[in-house]
């Protein structure tokens, strides 16, 4: 169940479906008798889906990763908290 942004450095709240981005991974499931996909549906809130997307880290977890678009001007202006914003 969603709860809050997919973004680790960010605890907003998820509330509603217009606000930010959804996405949504199969995931594969290996109980004692076999394996199963399922889907898994994770949030960004609209700050962060505006810089970062989500990617599939070694075929298991979802993690927040800079869309390309977004890498250089991140890069050129110093941000490295990417919820915070510019380093003071």
């Amino acid at each position: 169940m969603l709860s809050k942004c997919s973004n680790p450095s960010c605890s907003t709240t998820f509330l509603h479906l217009n606000e930010g981005r959804l996405y949504c991974f199969e995931t594969n499931r290996t109980s004692r008798s076999a394996s199963v996909r399922q889907a898994e549906y994770f949030w960004l809130c609209d700050r962060c889906c505006s810089a970062m997307t989500l990617r599939v880290h070694h075929g298991a977890e979802v993690v927040p990763v800079l869309r390309k678009d977004q890498a250089y001007r991140h890069r050129f202006l110093g941000i490295t908290n990417l919820h915070d914003g510019i380093n003071s």
